[in-house]
């Protein structure tokens, strides 16, 4: 049975690190790039934000 969902989730929150958000996600991406994977940021403003 195929799973629906990612295989790993990354998930942080963050305050005042508009400039550096870019930067993690890439990194990130890179390092689990042979993975499905997703990125949950929990903004300052309470918005979230899921990159895939």
């Amino acid at each position: 049975m195929k799973s629906s969902g990612p295989g790993v989730s990354v998930v942080t929150t963050t305050y005042n690190e508009r400039e550096n958000i870019q930067l993690f996600v890439e990194s990130v991406g890179e390092s689990l790039k042979s993975l499905e994977h997703e990125i949950v940021i929990g903004a300052h403003n309470n918005a979230i934000t899921r990159l895939r």
